[in-house]
Formats: C-alpha cells, sequence, structure tokens
C-alpha cells in the first residue's frame, strides 16, 4: 500500500513537471496521429464504457461492443510519449470533426473542441489484467463508480478505477 502511494505521488509530481509543457504545446495537424483502437471495460461493473450521442458523456452501461464504445489514441510528436488523446469516431462523425474526451467539471464528456492539457491522458498499471486511465492533469483515474456518469476519482488505482482495454 505504501509502494503503490508512493507510486501515485511520483507519477503525480512526474505529471505536474511535463504538464505545463505539454498543456502549453496544442496538438498540430502535420504532428498528429492517431493509431490503436480500444474498447474499455470498466472491471467493476462488467460494462464497456460508452459515449451517449445525446450528450457526449460517458457511461458505462454496455454489455456490447460497438462503434460507441471504440476509443482511438491519438497523439502528437511534440508531447511525450506517454501522453494522448483519445477520440471517438462515432462522436467525431455526428460532430462533423474530430470529438475527443475530455474532463468536464469531474465528469468525462467527448467533443469537438481545441485539445489542452485537459485533454491528455495516460496508462497507469502493467495490463494484466487491467490497467487504469489517468487524466494527466489532475492525476486523477477515470472511475466507474457511478456506472451511470464515468467521473475522475481518486488519485490511486482502485477497483472502480480498473478497466479492461480490449482491441
Amino acid at each position: 500500500m505504501i509502494r503503490r502511494r508512493l507510486g501515485a505521488l511520483l507519477a503525480t509530481l512526474a505529471l505536474g513537471l511535463a504538464g505545463g509543457t505539454v498543456a502549453a504545446a496544442p496538438a498540430q495537424a502535420a504532428s498528429f496521429s492517431c493509431g490503436a483502437r480500444y474498447f474499455l471495460k470498466a472491471a467493476a461493473v462488467d460494462r464497456y464504457l460508452s459515449v451517449e450521442p445525446s450528450d457526449g458523456f460517458v457511461y458505462a452501461d454496455r454489455t456490447d461492443r460497438g462503434w460507441w464504445e471504440q476509443f482511438q489514441v491519438c497523439r502528437d510528436s511534440s508531447w511525450s510519449s506517454q501522453f494522448f488523446v483519445l477520440k471517438s469516431e462515432a462522436m467525431s462523425s455526428k460532430e462533423g470533426g474530430a470529438a475527443y474526451m475530455e474532463r468536464i467539471a469531474g465528469s468525462v464528456q467527448v467533443s469537438r473542441h481545441t485539445l489542452t492539457g485537459n485533454d491528455l491522458f495516460q496508462w497507469s498499471g502493467d495490463g494484466n489484467p487491467y490497467r487504469g486511465l489517468v487524466h494527466a492533469e489532475t492525476g486523477k483515474y477515470v472511475t466507474a463508480e457511478r456506472p451511470q456518469m464515468i467521473t475522475l476519482g481518486p488519485a490511486n488505482l482502485g477497483w472502480y478505477q480498473a478497466l479492461y482495454r480490449e482491441s
């Protein structure tokens, strides 16, 4: 437990130091690329994270995988390789332009907007069998404690923050 807390503290400090340079460097179209696509399943509730088409909020309420449950990892070459944004192609299609996951008052939403440091995430944990998704600016984990509204939770990886990342 002490080792985990120390690790979380070090990660938070590292994010804080790197966050300023990342936040100040918006993505440039020429240096921005998207790659792997994932379905994220909340371990605690055994449901996939899904974007609600009507408002863009993210929920953990789906038992099946489809277009609204798929997220694509995108990076800018000027960012540290640990940081990325998550794009929803389904919401991008609906909105008529690239739509990314962002923090909105503690909740997680996908919308069309200019990328900022508020939008950066990184993986935590070894992925065996699960990992966490950390909001880089706050150091808080995406949590499914309330599956009807995915939020940012604690700064440590627990059962409600555990995600299975499926290709």
